[in-house]
């Protein structure tokens, strides 16, 4: 993985030891440096779905079985169960009008904090809570799980935030 070899891929100019040299096979992108037969696309370009949530969290509800993905639930990769709450039925087929969220597809932050990522787990069936959105990637253009570490990636994070930056 090039994240595992950058010493190998960037090296130190003799002439200027604030220069970087890239490798030849290697090219400099937005996201950082990455194999030159590779590109840089956006979610649109290699998802099949992308999903912005409803805009508001559905309503908690004591003994509900449809859990409510919050950002405090994503963090690091990971889904986070602590605080995790939960809906009814009639509220996650509201909440899921426009996506149902399966197994494979990224849930990712667009704020309090920007651009955590998870999978969706396989073991409770969830919906979008307030500033979450779903990444349903097309199986022919990539894998889950090569998405999910491509956003967590220092490259793609630093481009999260200069865009988060010009836009405001």
């Amino acid at each position: 993985m090039i994240y595992v070899e950058l010493e190998k891929v960037v090296s130190v100019s003799s002439n200027n030891p604030c220069q970087s040299v890239i490798q030849t096979g290697y090219k400099k992108t937005e996201v950082g440096v990455i194999p030159e037969d590779w590109e840089v696309k956006t979610a649109a370009q290699i998802c099949e779905l992308v999903v912005d949530c409803k805009n508001r969290t559905a309503p908690v509800v004591d003994g509900g079985e449809f859990a409510v993905v919050r950002t405090p639930n994503v963090r690091n990769g990971k889904f986070v169960r602590e605080e995790l709450r939960f809906t009814n039925e009639t509220s996650f087929h509201e909440w899921t009008a426009r996506a149902i969220p399966q197994l494979g597809d990224v849930l990712i932050t667009r704020e309090a904090p920007l651009g955590e990522v998870c999978l969706v787990p396989s073991d409770v069936r969830v919906c979008l809570g307030q500033r979450m959105m779903l990444y349903r990637p097309d199986r022919e253009k990539t894998e889950s799980s090569f998405l999910l570490y491509a956003l967590m990636s220092s490259g793609v994070q630093s481009n999260l935030f200069k865009k988060l930056v010009v836009q405001r």
